[in-house]
C-alpha cells in the first residue's frame, strides 16, 4: 500500500518535553515498589464480602484500622483494602491478612511499569504493517464484525485514550465509559490497535476499523485488575444476551508489567478473562533478561489465554525481554508510529508496541468472513478464543535465532495466522439467491431479516444473496420513498433448486430452509434460547421466575399448591406435581416440583399450601439465572423482580416490595418525649405530625426511663445477670443459678448495669414454651443431604432447624 505522509506532526519543541515527563514518571514509579496504606485481597468463591470485611477488621492490630474495602468490578472477587493508622507497614500487614477466613491470596498494590520507551523523532513509515503480512489481509477484511455482523472489540487497559484523537474517535466503541483527552501511553497503545484506516490522514491501526474500550490503568495493580474486571464484565453480557448488551472484547492489552513477580496473585483474574473468552496480550520487560529465570508478571502466568509477546526491530534486532519457556512469539515494537495525545503522531519503542500489534492481529481474525466461526464464538467463546491464539503462534514467520528467544521461534504473521484460522472454517451456511419480481412498479430497497432480527443482507434491487444458516427468515420488499410493492418471490440455492417461493402482496414475506429448531431467539428475552433458530412466540418480555418445592422426607410424591402474584395480578394458581428425580441445580435425587413462568417487573408475592404430602419448610425462589432465593413456606415471599420495587411512597401502596404499605410514613404519638411511641396511636401521614415519632415500640409511654422490650437496664440487683426491659414494662434480670429453662449465662454479675453477657439458646419453641431438640439418625442425615442447598447462603444458614 502506498504510504501517506503525516498529518498534525507533533513538533519536536512539543514532542521532547512530553517523552522526558514520561521518562521521569517512569523513574519515579521505580523508585516506588507499591502504594502505601493499601493491600489487595482476592477472597474466596464461597466466601461474602462482608463477612471478610468484619474478619479483617479483627485481623488488624491496634492503632491500624480498615478504611475501605473496594471491589474492584462487579461480582469481583479482587478487592482493594484501605488502611489508617501510623506505623503501618503492609508486607507485615500483606501477610497478616493473607490469615484472615475468606481471604485466598493477597498482593501490596504495586505500582506497574509501562513498557514503553517512546523516542524523540517521528519516523515516516510504518514498517510494521508489511512486516506483518497486514496489507494482504486487508483485501479480505478491515476488521470491525464477525461474519454474523457483531462488532469486535479491544479492551485498552494500559491507560486512557484521547477519545476525540482525530485518527481514533471513530473507533471509539459505544460501551466505553470514558471520553475525553486520555493519556498518552493509552492513546499510544491504541492507535497501533485501531487508528482508522483509508482514512486519509494520520496512520493506520492493524484494524482499519474495531471498537476500542479504554478501560484506564492508573499505574498500579488495583488498577490493572479494575480494568481486567471492565473487561470481563462487558464480554460476559454480550455472551448472556447473545450480543444484545456489553461488548465483543475479545483481547485485552496488557503492555505493562513487574519483574522479579510470579503470577500468583493475578491468576483468577486471567482464568475468567480465558473462561469467557479473552485473550490477554502481555510484554516482557523492557530489559535484557531472561524471564524462564527471573519471573515477570504478567507475561509469566501460564494461563492458556495469555500471549506473552517480544519486541523485534525492522532490522531484526531484539533488544529486550527473551524466554523460550515462557515467551509465546515477537511482534514489532521498536520505530513504531502511532497516535499522540493533543491528536498528534509519534514514534515509539518497546515492548509496549509489540503487544498492540498481537492484539490488533487477534481483532482482525475475528472478522475473518467464518459463519462457523463466528458461531462459535457465540455458544463456545473460550474454544474460539484457543483456536484464534493457535492460528497466531502457528501462522507466525520463524526468525533466525528465534528459538532462543520464544517459545515457538516465530515473528507476528496476520497473513499467515488468517490462513490458517481459514483453513479449519466449515461452511455451515448455504449460498441462496432470493428474486423478487413485482407485478407493477420497480422494487428499490430490499432487507432480509434472520432468525434473531438481525439484518442479514440489504440492497437497493430485487435481488439479495448471501450465505445463510439454517432457520426462518423475513423479507421486505418495497418501492422508492419505502411504499408497497406486490409480487412472487422464490429462493434457490447454488445448483439452481428452490428452495421456497411464494406470493407477497405488500412485499413482505417469510420462509424457512434447513434444520429449524423452535424456540425463543430474541437475545433480551428471559428464556432465549441460543440454539433456536425460527421463533416460536414464546418470548418473555420479562423475567423467567421459578419457585420449587419439595418433599418434607424428600421422598414422597405428591402435589402442592402455589399462588404467584405480580403487581396485584396472579400469573399463576394451580398444583405443581412432586416426584423424584435429579434437582437441575444441586443435582441431586430429590422429591422435587418445580414451577415457572413468565412474570412482568413488579412486586411479587409467592404463596405455597400445603397439597397431598407434607413439604419441607424452605422452599426457593429463582429469577433468571440468580442464585436461588430460600423462603419459609408457612410466611411465603413478598419481594420485587426485575425493575420492580423502589423506594416507599405515602400512596396506599408496597412500593418497595417489602409486604408492608406507607412503613416509611407511620407516626405515634410519644406523650413522655424519649423518641419512642405509643404503637396503640398509629397515624398515616405524608408530612411531619408535631409531637409524634416514627418508632412505635414504646412499653409504656408515660415513663421515659421505660422504652422498648429488650433495652438493657439495671434492676438495681447485684446479684442478677441478663437486666432488660421484659414484656410486662418492668426492669427485671435473671438471678445467677435461676436462669429460665435454655438458656445459659455466661457472664458474672457486676454489681451495675450487666454487660458483655451472651445467651446461648439450645431449643426450639413448641407452643411458647422452649423445648429441647433431639434428632433421629434418619433425621440427621436427611438434613445433612440437604446441607448443599444452603451453602452460600447465610441467611439461610441462620435459620432454626
Amino acid at each position: 500500500m502506498a504510504f501517506r505522509p503525516f498529518g498534525n506532526a507533533l513538533p519536536m519543541a512539543r514532542l521532547l518535553p512530553s517523552l522526558l515527563l514520561l521518562c521521569l514518571s517512569l523513574n519515579v514509579l521505580a523508585q516506588q515498589a507499591w502504594r502505601p496504606d493499601e493491600v489487595l485481597i482476592l477472597i474466596r468463591k464461597d466466601a461474602k464480602p462482608d463477612d471478610v470485611r468484619r474478619a479483617l477488621q479483627q485481623q488488624l492490630p491496634y492503632p491500624i484500622e480498615l478504611k475501605e474495602m473496594t471491589a474492584l468490578g462487579r461480582d469481583s472477587r479482587y478487592h482493594l483494602v484501605q488502611l489508617d493508622g501510623t506505623g503501618i507497614d503492609e508486607p507485615a500487614l500483606e501477610r497478616l491478612l493473607a490469615q484472615a477466613p475468606g481471604v485466598e491470596a493477597t498482593s501490596l498494590n504495586y505500582i506497574l511499569e509501562f513498557r514503553a520507551q517512546p523516542n524523540d523523532a517521528l519516523y515516516a513509515t510504518q514498517w510494521s504493517m508489511a512486516a506483518i503480512g497486514a496489507e494482504q489481509v486487508w483485501n479480505t477484511t478491515t476488521g470491525g464484525s464477525m461474519a454474523n455482523g457483531k462488532r469486535i472489540a479491544v479492551g485498552i487497559v494500559d491507560g486512557l485514550v484521547q477519545t476525540t484523537h482525530p485518527d481514533l474517535v471513530d473507533n471509539i466503541s459505544p460501551a466505553s465509559t470514558y471520553a475525553g483527552e486520555g493519556e498518552e501511553h493509552g492513546t499510544l497503545v491504541a492507535g497501533v490497535v485501531g487508528a482508522t484506516g483509508n482514512n486519509s490522514v494520520g496512520v493506520t491501526g492493524v484494524n482499519w476499523d474495531v471498537d476500542l474500550v479504554p478501560l484506564g490503568f492508573g499505574g498500579t495493580m488495583a488498577g490493572a485488575i479494575s480494568g481486567f474486571e471492565g473487561a470481563l464484565s462487558l464480554r460476559e453480557d454480550f455472551t448472556n444476551s447473545a450480543g444484545a448488551e456489553g461488548a465483543l472484547v475479545v483481547a485485552v492489552t496488557v503492555s505493562w508489567g513487574l519483574l522479579g513477580t510470579s503470577c500468583g496473585f493475578g491468576y483468577a483474574i486471567f482464568e475468567d478473562l480465558g473462561n469467557s473468552g479473552v485473550l490477554a496480550i502481555t510484554a516482557g520487560p523492557n530489559e535484557p533478561v531472561d524471564i524462564d529465570v527471573v519471573p515477570d508478571f504478567p507475561s509469566g502466568c501460564p494461563n492458556s489465554n495469555n500471549i506473552a509477546v517480544t519486541c523485534i526491530g525492522p532490522n531484526g534486532r531484539n533488544p529486550f525481554a527473551v524466554g523460550n519457556n515462557t515467551i509465546h512469539l515477537q511482534a514489532p515494537g521498536l520505530e513504531i508510529p502511532t497516535t499522540m495525545v493533543d491528536g498528534g503522531y509519534a514514534v515509539t519503542d518497546g515492548n509496549s508496541f509489540a503487544v498492540p500489534h498481537v492484539a490488533g492481529a487477534v481483532a482482525l481474525l475475528y472478522s475473518a468472513p467464518c459463519p462457523a466461526f463466528a458461531q462459535l464464538v457465540m455458544t463456545n467463546p473460550p474454544a474460539a478464543a484457543q483456536l484464534v491464539k493457535n492460528a497466531i503462534l502457528q501462522g507466525g514467520v520463524s526468525v533466525p535465532g528465534g528459538n532462543d528467544i520464544t517459545i515457538t521461534g516465530r515473528q507476528l504473521n496476520v497473513l499467515g495466522a488468517y490462513q490458517v484460522l481459514m483453513a479449519q472454517c466449515i461452511q455451515t451456511c448455504t449460498d441462496l439467491t432470493m428474486t423478487f419480481t413485482p407485478t407493477d412498479g420497480t422494487v428499490a430497497e430490499a432487507v432480509l431479516t434472520g432468525p434473531q432480527g438481525n439484518v442479514v443482507a440489504a440492497t437497493s434491487g430485487p435481488v439479495l444473496q448471501g450465505c445463510w444458516e439454517d432457520g426462518c427468515y423475513q423479507a421486505s420488499f418495497s418501492t422508492a420513498g419505502g411504499g408497497p410493492v406486490g409480487g412472487t418471490w422464490s429462493v434457490t440455492d447454488g445448483a439452481a433448486n428452490v428452495v421456497a417461493s411464494g406470493a407477497s402482496t405488500d412485499g413482505h414475506l417469510t420462509f424457512s430452509f434447513g434444520v429449524i429448531v423452535p424456540g425463543c431467539t430474541t437475545p433480551n428475552s428471559g428464556n432465549f434460547d441460543p440454539a433456536a433458530n425460527c421463533d416460536d412466540g414464546s418470548c418473555c418480555p420479562g423475567d423467567i421466575v421459578r419457585v420449587k418445592v419439595l418433599a418434607e422426607d424428600l421422598v414422597s410424591e405428591g402435589t402442592a399448591e402455589v399462588i404467584i402474584t405480580v403487581g396485584g395480578t396472579v400469573v399463576y394458581d394451580g398444583p405443581v406435581a412432586i416426584a423424584s428425580g435429579s434437582d437441575p441445580e444441586f443435582g441431586v435425587e430429590y422429591a422435587v416440583g418445580i414451577v415457572e413462568v413468565c412474570v412482568p417487573d413488579g412486586c411479587m408475592s409467592i404463596t405455597v399450601a400445603n397439597g397431598s404430602i407434607p413439604l419441607y419448610e424452605v422452599g426457593f425462589l429463582y429469577v433468571g439465572n440468580d442464585d436461588p432465593i430460600p423462603f419459609q413456606l408457612a410466611s411465603g415471599h413478598i419481594g420485587a423482580v426485575g425493575n420492580g420495587g423502589g423506594s416507599e411512597v405515602c400512596d396506599g401502596q408496597d412500593n418497595d416490595c417489602d409486604g408492608e404499605i406507607d412503613e416509611d410514613f407511620r407516626w405515634y404519638a410519644d406523650a413522655d418525649g424519649d423518641g419512642f411511641g405509643d404503637p396503640t396511636t398509629l397515624q398515616i401521614s405524608c408530612s411531619t405530625i408535631p409531637g409524634a415519632v416514627q418508632d412505635g415500640s414504646d412499653c409504656n409511654d408515660n415513663d421515659p426511663a421505660i422504652t422498648t422490650v429488650g433495652t438493657a437496664c439495671d434492676d438495681g440487683a447485684p446479684t442478677t445477670l441478663n437486666d432488660v426491659i421484659r414484656s410486662n414494662c418492668q426492669c427485671l434480670g435473671f438471678n445467677q443459678g435461676n436462669c429460665p429453662p435454655g438458656e445459659i449465662a455466661t457472664a458474672t454479675a457486676d454489681g451495675g448495669l450487666d454487660r458483655g453477657w451472651r445467651l446461648q439458646r439450645r431449643f426450639l419453641r413448641v407452643g411458647g414454651q422452649p423445648h429441647r431438640v433431639h434428632l433421629s439418625r434418619a433425621e440427621q442425615r436427611r438434613r445433612r443431604l440437604l446441607r448443599p442447598m444452603r451453602a452460600g447462603d447465610m441467611r439461610w444458614r441462620g435459620q432454626r432447624l
